[in-house]
């Protein structure tokens, strides 16, 4: 917890006459009001009551809000409340969590009045509009924490949905496809996908890993279910969405003859022909530094099915996200 002052920032040393500013770092998670606070103690004149700065001050105001939380909510998990705390509090310096600031000074109010949607699906939880707080329980996570830099994925056991955990830096170390998972988080839409932005995720449990889902190179990127935009096969008009059920965010395998190469990418066709504006036909592998097959070969590949829209470009292209080097397969012709 960091100090903010009586004009809603953080506290400098100028607020405490020249006793350093508050605390800030990677650590911070939110600002309470910390400049010349009343409190009980010997006054300067022999009273009952005093002033004092600093975060010591602060703390307590947090820690009153929490209990107010657990009044209201007395089934909530430690994590429930803290997450409330976070996303309930008003941003007092630069947009989203900084160092200086955390996520914002808290806000008493807003963490009594504003509420978390728990929804049962993930497919119900894309509906929703961004911004809204979401709490999923119970979901299978499909990568591991160290598979694809800045992500993590989730689906449903019956794999009718998955969804992008998205992160500043890496994932919470120590998690495993086939762990159960709660994720709290706000929703957001980053770069045509949906999915939560620097979440909360707690393990529950550990399950058997999901299973990929075969579909062909024009089936990735399913349809417009749960607000999640298709992909297109064609920049010029008339474009055509991918053809079947919503798949983004779910682990699937696919294949196809290798068409381009490059540092931390790869396309491959099936046979379908797919041009998403490129100049390369097929559907993008984005690896990272994983290995990649050479022009001509054939490929096939478990990811995550996914999308993002290029630099310059109006619409998402297909992308499939290998998790590690075990994904990707080279076969013989067939």
């Amino acid at each position: 917890v960091g100090a903010s002052n009586e004009n809603d920032a953080r506290c400098t040393s100028a607020d405490w006459m020249g006793s350093g500013g508050s605390n800030y770092g990677e650590y911070l998670d939110v600002m309470a009001p910390g400049s010349w606070i009343v409190g009980p103690g010997p006054g300067l004149l022999g009273g009952f009551y005093q002033t004092q700065p600093g975060t010591s001050a602060a703390a307590p105001f947090v820690s009153g809000e929490a209990a107010l939380i657990w009044s209201k909510h007395p089934d909530w998990t430690n994590a429930q409340v803290y997450y409330q705390i976070l996303q309930t509090a008003d941003d007092i310096e630069d947009p989203g969590w900084d160092i200086y600031s955390g996520y914002g000074r808290v806000n008493a109010y807003r963490a009594l009045t504003e509420e978390i949607a728990a929804t049962p699906t993930i497919n119900a939880t894309r509906t929703l509009p961004a911004g809204t707080a979401v709490y999923l329980q119970n979901k299978l996570l499909s990568t591991s924490s160290t598979d694809i830099p800045n992500r993590l994925y989730i689906q449903e056991d019956d794999r009718s949905s998955g969804l992008l955990l998205s992160f500043a830096g890496a994932p919470p170390e120590g998690l495993n496809a086939g762990d159960r998972v709660n994720v709290l988080g706000a929703l957001t839409t980053i770069s045509g996908e949906r999915g939560i932005r620097n979440p909360l995720v707690t393990k529950v449990g550990s399950d058997t890993p999901p299973q990929a889902y075969p579909m062909t190179n024009r089936a990735l990127g399913g349809g417009p279910a749960g607000q999640q935009t298709g992909v297109v096969d064609h920049y010029s008009l008339p474009r055509e969405m991918a053809k079947g059920a919503n798949n983004i965010g779910l682990l699937v395998t696919s294949w196809g003859r290798v068409t381009a190469v490059a540092y931390d990418w790869f396309y491959m066709d099936d046979g379908n022909n797919l041009d998403d504006g490129t100049g390369h036909i097929g559907v993008c592998v984005s690896n990272g530094v994983l290995e990649r097959p050479s022009v001509g070969q054939y490929a096939l590949i478990t990811g995550i099915s996914g999308c993002e829209i290029p630099a310059g470009s109006p619409v998402a292209r297909r992308v499939l996200r290998p998790r590690n080097s075990g994904d990707i397969a080279v076969v013989p012709p067939h």
